[in-house]
């Protein structure tokens, strides 16, 4: 990982360039706070372009979803009560929630 190499960098540089002790031992310390500085900035900035690819996926979904014809619908949310009806007779009761707004309770 870039962040690493830099890290590395960091402490080379730290120990040719300083000769007291005390001083090398505070640099060193200084970096590896940075390094962990570093590496938390970009574990967050992934978890962010995950978040962000996944809304992107939910928008793709919506407007999808949004370009449908009424009948499209129709079709869609008797298929999810039909598949509904399906696993609860199966015994998968738990089955719950839907982005049609298809009353799981009203399947019983």
């Amino acid at each position: 990982m870039r962040v690493e190499l830099v890290h590395q960098k960091a402490l080379r540089w730290t120990r040719s360039r300083c000769c007291r002790r005390p001083l090398k031992q505070e640099m060193e310390c200084a970096f590896d706070q940075l390094w962990h500085a570093l590496y938390d900035v970009q574990s967050r900035q992934t978890a962010i372009e995950t978040e962000l690819q996944e809304l992107l996926w939910v928008m793709d979904d919506y407007h999808t979803f949004k370009s449908m014809t009424v009948f499209e619908v129709e079709q869609l949310k008797s298929a999810e009560l039909s598949l509904g009806r399906t696993l609860k007779a199966v015994g998968n009761i738990g089955v719950t929630g839907s982005c049609l707004g298809v009353d799981p309770q009203g399947l019983e």
